[in-house]
Parts: C-alpha cells; sequence; structure tokens
C-alpha cells in the first residue's frame, strides 16, 4: 500500500534480540516503538529492518519515510516481552503492522527441531495493506500451519474474508488444554486488548497470552 514501506537501519555494532522484540528509533527528540521483521541471528545481526506505516498526522512516520539514504538514527534494542516462546501449539494474532514481529517469529520457527502447530489470524484495513501475505501464506505452508486473512475494506477482486480479526479467531479450535498453548497478539492497542480479552473468556490462562502494548 502507498502509506506503507520498509526502513533498513545498520547498526554500528552487532545486536542480538529475540523474535518478537522491537527497538526505540529517536529521531528529531521524538521517539517511537517498531518491531524487527526478521529475527537476529545467534551471533548478532548489523542490519534490522522495520515495517512502518505512514500516518499524515505523525510526528514520526512521514519524518521516516523522506529519510534519504546514509541518514544517521538513535536506536535502541531490544525492548519488549511479547517475544517467541515455545509451546505445543502457537497462535499467531495480528493486525495491520503488527504482522512484523509475528513475521520474525515465524521465521524463527523454521529453524526449531520440533515444530508446534501454528495457526495465525491477520486482519488489515485493505487487501493492500496485507504486507507480506504470499510470503506468509507460503511460511505457515512450511511450518505445516494455517493462516486467515480478513480485511476491513474489500477492494474488487477481493474474495476473502471481510471484518475484524475479533470475528475470525475460530475459538472453537483451542486446544483442550490451554497449558500447552500460548498466543502472541500484536497490532492496534484497541484490536489488542479486545483480542486479550476473547482469549481470557475462553479459558486461556493470562501469562500464555504475549502482547506489548503501544498507544
Amino acid at each position: 500500500a502507498d502509506d506503507l514501506f520498509l526502513l533498513t537501519l545498520r547498526a554500528e555494532q552487532p545486536v542480538r534480540y529475540f523474535p518478537g522484540q522491537y527497538a526505540i528509533l529517536e529521531i528529531d527528540g521524538h521517539r517511537r516503538c517498531y518491531s524487527m521483521i526478521n529475527p537476529s541471528s545467534p551471533l548478532g545481526t548489523r542490519v534490522l529492518t522495520f515495517l512502518i506505516r505512514v500516518y499524515p498526522t505523525g510526528v514520526v512516520s512521514p519524518r521516516l519515510a523522506e529519510l534519504p539514504a546514509g541518514s544517521s538514527l538513535v536506536l535502541q534494542v531490544p525492548y519488549g516481552g511479547a517475544y517467541l516462546r515455545l509451546a505445543p501449539t502457537l497462535w499467531f494474532i495480528a493486525g495491520g503492522t503488527g504482522i512484523a514481529p509475528i513475521r520474525a517469529m515465524l521465521r524463527a520457527l523454521l529453524h526449531t527441531h520440533d515444530r508446534p502447530a501454528v495457526r495465525v489470524v491477520y486482519g488489515a484495513a485493505t487487501p493492500q495493506h496485507l504486507a507480506f501475505a504470499a510470503e506468509l501464506a507460503k511460511l505457515v505452508e512450511r511450518l505445516g500451519g494455517d493462516i486467515t486473512f480478513t480485511v476491513d475494506r474489500p477492494t474488487d477482486g477481493w474474495t476473502g474474508l471481510i471484518g475484524p480479526v475479533t470475528a475470525h479467531l475460530a475459538l472453537d479450535q483451542l486446544a483442550e488444554d490451554h497449558q500447552f498453548m500460548r498466543c502472541f497478539v500484536a497490532g492496534p492497542p484497541g484490536m489488542v486488548t479486545a483480542v486479550e480479552r476473547l482469549l481470557v473468556d475462553a479459558g486461556v490462562p493470562r501469562n500464555r497470552i504475549h502482547a506489548d502494548p503501544f498507544a
């Protein structure tokens, strides 16, 4: 979509982080949190990439979108407690650019020996805002899981689901023993809160639900 872009930064030294964690970027004294879309290597990585949506009234995202190559930023990493933790069953629920940390976690799962059962529910404003959709479908297929896409505003040719992710969680498919699953939620604060509430009401313990709140 026209208001989505990738920002790639090269750190001065290798940094290590868990898949699902985020960084704080600072520009002109303004700080914002963005999640890395890739996991780091065991020895650390110098290249960090972020999926960012430009908000016309935003203070930081329009500036980041216009940065010329070679610009310098203050980067603090890592932060966040909603990083990948393995369990026999993993649910990933994302809204908008919240797919960034979940993409990192899914890619990290490719290198695990014991493959968990994976389910992904990903919603966005329009089909064009479903970032990495084709890649994610192939990735989840390799993991032996399933993925659901849904949009709020369908465009011509869209034949998939319509509505918020909360309408398509398929809570009846939750594991019978919730202690053997973990849920990772990322996206707009209102969506995250609503999803957490539905999962808790369905019997998932709060300590099995992982989300970093962003304002």
